[in-house]
């Protein structure tokens, strides 16, 4: 039963991650404020999903104790990273699709010019010392953002 769940969340991850979210961008009419709405709702709805099924599998950790000492360790780290998810990066997500779809532009401050290696992720309604703690390599921040705040193809 525990493999199941496990194998379950997983598909479910890969299929919204790595296929909902950019395929739904190059649908014909979809523009980027109404993909980053659907995509908003989508993970969210996903968190949801993904919290019940931790805890099922905290149940079934619980309730047979014959796992290995591993298995309840890698629940423990995809559950610390799952909260970190929750209260951290699908709020902080949230806001900077909200302020795309509400029109106004992502700002980037800390960078000195346009080929700086990193740069400050920020938004007018995170104070500097909140922005501060969102450096990331541009590489890292395409790759982190291109799920919900890519142009739609056209």
């Amino acid at each position: 039963m525990y493999s199941a769940v496990s194998f379950f969340w997983a598909g479910m991850i890969f299929a919204i991650s790595f296929l909902e979210a950019p395929l739904k961008f190059r649908a014909p009419g979809i523009t980027t404020g109404l993909g980053l709405g659907i995509g908003k709702i989508v993970f969210k709805a996903l968190n949801r999903v993904e919290l019940v099924l931790a805890a099922v599998m905290l149940g079934i950790l619980a309730t047979y104790p014959t796992f290995a000492a591993w298995q309840a360790y890698l629940f423990a780290f995809v559950a610390i990273v799952l909260c970190l998810q929750t209260v951290w990066l699908l709020p902080a997500l949230s806001r900077r699709a909200d302020i795309v779809i509400s029109g106004e532009k992502l700002q980037e401050a800390g960078s000195t010019s346009s080929s700086s290696r990193s740069t400050y992720l920020r938004s007018p309604s995170l104070s500097r010392s909140a922005s501060d703690q969102f450096r990331v390599d541009r590489s890292k921040r395409h790759r982190l953002l291109s799920g919900i705040c890519h142009r739609a193809h056209q």
